[in-house]
This record gives structure tokens, C-alpha cells and sequence, in this order.
């Protein structure tokens, strides 16, 4: 909306002052462009994709705490290490992985004085290439990193 209000100078002419209320074009384009940077930058460093893969990972080491937990109950109670079938059914809930798919699973193995668990990780691979085990590109713990 204009509004025409008169407006006299020292001159005694009157002139009229037009006051337009809203934005131009060229502000609007701005303000858009620079909403638009300010979203692409804050989507960079944040990286959803990583604050996702970070989260299962973490989620696959406490998994793993679980059933070591497990492992180890198991062989206090009954002086030996549990079978899988054992395992499954000694624990309230078996945990499984976040994506549960193909290379992304769970693994226990066991041998009479010894196991292995084994999982995957997406975003902490540096903590399978330095643990100590046979398979750079799986977590694996245990008290014998060489039975898969």
C-alpha cells in the first residue's frame, strides 16, 4: 500500500512523500540467498549421514558389551564358554545389529577354552584396524582374536 503524505520545505513548495510498505525483488532474492548458504553450510557440518552411522556404531559396541557380558556370566556359572543356541537363550534379549543385513550381522564364535565377537562398524573403523584382531575391517573382541 502507498501512502501520499504532503510534505512542505523552506521553500513553501509542497512535495509528496511516497511510503511503500513490503519488500523489493532484489531484497527478497538476498534474504533467500543467503537463508539458502546459511541452511547448505550448517547441512555440512553437521553431516546427518555420519551423526547416523556414528550412532549404530555406538550402538554396535554396547551390543557387544551386552554379549560379552553375557559370554562371561556364562562361563562363571558353567565353567565353559556357551554355544550360540546357549547364548541366545541365557540372555533376557539378544541384540542385533542396527542394519541386520549382509556384512552387517553379529558374529560369535567359540572354541573349549576360548571366543570371538564380531561386528562390523561403519564410522569408528579405526577401532577394527587396532584391535588387535586377524580382520581389519571387523571390531572383534574376545580372549582369542584369531578363531574366525
Amino acid at each position: 500500500m502507498v501512502y501520499k503524505t504532503p510534505i512542505k520545505n523552506q521553500t513553501g513548495f509542497t512535495f509528496v512523500k511516497k511510503e511503500a510498505g513490503g519488500f523489493t525483488i532484489v531484497e527478497l532474492i538476498i534474504s533467500i540467498s543467503v537463508i539458502m548458504i546459511l541452511i547448505s553450510g550448517v547441512s555440512l557440518i553437521i553431516r546427518p549421514g555420519e551423526l547416523k552411522a556414528r550412532a549404530r556404531d555406538n550402538r554396535r559396541l554396547s551390543d557387544l558389551n551386552t554379549f560379552e557380558s553375557g559370554v562371561n556370566q556364562f562361563r562363571l556359572e558353567n565353567d565353559r564358554y556357551p554355544t550360540p543356541e546357549e547364548l541366545s537363550l541365557y540372555m533376557v534379549k539378544v541384540p542385533v545389529d542396527p542394519i541386520n543385513t549382509g556384512m552387517y550381522q553379529y558374529s560369535y564364535s567359540f572354541s573349549g577354552t576360548s571366543y570371538e565377537l564380531n561386528a562390523r562398524l561403519e564410522y569408528f573403523t579405526a577401532y577394527a584396524a587396532d584391535d588387535g584382531g586377524t580382520d581389519p575391517d571387523i571390531y572383534e573382541v574376545g580372549n582369542d582374536l584369531t578363531i574366525f
